[in-house]
């Protein structure tokens, strides 16, 4: 039973959702805004429908050596995966309509760099996902654009919105990382891998150089910013964590992915603490 519902946690895609709503909720608490219930629908769907695409219904041979399990679980849940791609696909056409068409404009700029993400750009060729620091930026503007620059864009100062994005930045690289390091075997061949975790490696040590300063820095122009300390340091566990995964351990597994993830979801918290506070 146990086993079954770690699965749907982990397979189902649903807990990327949970991410993406513990962000945009606990950075609209940051920035002090009420966040749209419809813009929530509309990126959760969308979320949800660009995992499915890429992990499910575009799978590739890495996804075979990377992620059998999950593969083999897709087949098992097909009726999940075209049901709730459905109802994904309905909920984000209702949201849309009930939104201003800038917001729509710039969604469907990250909608379709997500699917340009997956897709070659011609038969045969190379996804931009193939690409390791072209890939890893690219899920950077996917997601800090959609979490922070597109719902809070003309709502707050453009200092703080700089400043949110970069912390939002900090935030999601040691998940790149060590994602990219538990899937390097898979992506490429045997010594390439050797090769690609160390340049990894070399990427999370300039990153714990340059995080512990700047999120103290970060931390006190936020305060500074006016936003409540509570909530701000409330927020800085969950990067504490992140931080804290990337220092403790020398290598990673599909394990540490989670806990990133549940580090990342800590953001909720800064929601509901915002809420509390009235």
């Amino acid at each position: 039973m146990q086993s079954r519902m770690l699965s749907w946690f982990w397979y189902s895609n649903l807990h990327i959702v949970a991410v993406a709503s513990a962000l945009l909720l606990g950075t609209h608490a940051l920035a002090g805004q009420k966040l749209s219930a419809w813009y929530l629908l509309l990126a959760c769907s969308g979320v949800l429908l660009i995992y499915h695409v890429d992990r499910a219904f575009l799978r590739s041979n890495e996804d075979v050596r990377n992620a059998p399990e999950r593969l083999q679980w897709y087949e098992t849940h097909r009726a999940y995966l075209f049901g709730s791609s459905a109802i994904a696909i309905v909920c984000g056409i209702v949201a849309a309509l009930q939104l201003p068409l800038p917001i729509l404009a710039y969604g469907a700029v990250i909608g379709a760099l997500g699917v340009l993400y997956s897709v070659p750009q011609r038969a045969g060729g190379r996804r931009l996902k193939d690409i390791p620091l072209v890939k890893n930026l690219l899920i950077l503007t996917c997601w800090v654009g959609g979490v922070v620059v597109i719902p809070l864009y003309g709502d707050i100062s453009p200092k703080l919105l700089g400043l949110l994005a970069t912390y939002r930045v900090l935030y999601l690289i040691p998940n790149l990382l060590v994602a990219d390091w538990v899937d390097a075997p898979g992506d490429v061949t045997k010594g390439e891998a050797s090769q690609r975790r160390k340049a990894i490696q070399k990427g999370i040590t300039v990153y714990l150089r340059l995080a512990v300063p700047l999120v103290g820095l970060i931390t006190l122009m936020l305060i500074s910013a006016g936003i409540s300390w509570h909530l701000v340091l409330i927020d800085v566990m969950g990067l504490i964590g992140l931080v804290w995964i990337l220092v403790r351990h020398a290598e990673w597994t599909p394990k540490h992915v989670v806990m990133m993830d549940f580090c990342i979801g800590i953001s909720m918290v800064t929601w509901l603490f915002w809420i509390l506070l009235g």
